[in-house]
């Protein structure tokens, strides 16, 4: 068996082309699946690529990483 490193919110954010805080707040609310490592999340929070792969194959219809925000228009 093979373990790969655990990867960072800053490449996570690098691979889903989005902001880091964007990252954080969707490990936070749960919608990705994220490693928690200690207490404090915003720095010792890790994410198996692995299932950020998964994560990326599952589909969805649109709408399911943005389901809490308020709609703007």
């Amino acid at each position: 068996m093979s373990l790969q490193p655990l990867l960072t919110p800053r490449q996570v954010a690098e691979i889903l082309q989005v902001h880091v805080k964007t990252v954080y707040q969707w490990a936070a609310e749960g919608k990705l699946p994220a490693i928690r490592l200690g207490s404090d999340i915003r720095k010792m929070v890790r994410f198996d690529p692995a299932v950020l792969e998964s994560f990326l194959k599952t589909p969805m219809d649109g709408k399911a990483l943005f389901d809490n925000e308020e709609d703007n228009s």
